[in-house]
């Protein structure tokens, strides 16, 4: 039972948000993930924080995908952000994951690469983001 809930949010969170996929495609645009393959060497990406904002139905991933992959064999971490899900705006998990992945990619001396399509941080959230 744990399993096919594990992969059931799993799949959920990897489609993003199907809601405004159809949007995307009439803007002749690629979903994070679908950008994201074609930068990396196939089969290499590995996904940190696929589960941030699980539970919240609009926000698969939080709006960002970040990771680690390769490019003609060398290391690099990514982040791409999701324009299926609020716009790939920034909420607080995003900047988590944002901040995660950079501090990763400065640990393990590798290259970050930032595949940039947002409308900036989510109004709601930015009282979390920005304190004082």
């Amino acid at each position: 039972m744990a399993d096919s809930r594990y992969r059931e949010l799993r799949d959920k969170a990897r489609q993003g948000g199907t809601r405004y996929l159809p949007k995307l495609r009439e803007q002749h645009k690629l979903t994070a993930r679908e950008r994201l393959d074609l930068l990396l060497d196939q089969g290499s990406f590995v996904e940190d924080g696929l589960f941030a904002n699980v539970l919240a139905e609009e926000l698969p991933a939080d709006g960002v995908v970040t990771g680690l992959g390769a490019i003609e064999g060398r290391q690099v971490a990514v982040m791409a952000n999701d324009p299926t899900v609020k716009a790939g705006s920034w909420g607080a998990r995003t900047v988590e994951k944002i901040v995660r992945i950079q501090e990763t990619a400065a640990r393990i001396r590798v290259p970050l690469f930032y595949l940039v399509d947002s409308a900036g941080a989510r109004i709601t959230d930015q009282i979390d983001m920005f304190p004082g």
